[in-house]
């Protein structure tokens, strides 16, 4: 099997292990919390992308609990490969 052909049998299993990790997130989180954390699909804040510090919309790390916290940073980690997650 190429490289390219075992990519896209992967994509639906890290799908899916993205959003399982996103439920426990948004789980973890008060109802006060999801409504700053969430953003619709279809809105703009998506496109919003920058490297270096600037003001942001939603929910700081610093305004959760560990729990919280740790369950964010698993949503993060989820998309990333082995690799990537020790890069950053």
């Amino acid at each position: 099997m190429t490289a390219e052909v075992a990519q896209m049998h992967a994509a639906p299993a890290a799908a899916r292990r993205m959003a399982g990790a996103a439920e426990r997130f948004l789980a973890a989180l008060s109802t006060e919390q999801r409504a700053v954390a969430q953003f619709p699909f279809a809105g703009d804040e998506r496109y919003v992308w920058n490297y270096t510090p600037v003001d942001r919309e939603g929910l700081r790390l610093k305004e959760m609990t560990s729990e919280q916290r740790a369950a964010a940073l698993a949503l993060f980690d989820s998309g990333l490969s082995v690799r990537g997650a020790k890069e950053v």
